[in-house]
């Protein structure tokens, strides 16, 4: 099983993965995290409740993120 945070911004698409949720989360806030330093914007630019969670199997076929 592997997980997959997505944050989609205006300009931008975020993604983290990790073999948990919270591993998945924690690479996408890393993510968020360093653009913010790198643009210079205010720290609640991002809308937390707008990341999503993707939750994938190896080895399983998807589409249309079904």
């Amino acid at each position: 099983m592997i997980y997959r945070a997505l944050y989609d911004s205006r300009n931008f698409t975020f993604e983290g993965f990790g073999k948990t949720e919270n591993q998945a989360r924690e690479a996408l806030q890393q993510a968020l995290d360093l653009h913010t330093s790198e643009y210079d914007c205010d720290p609640d630019w991002y809308y937390p409740s707008s990341i999503d969670i993707y939750k994938y199997e190896l080895g399983v076929p998807y589409r249309d993120w079904e």
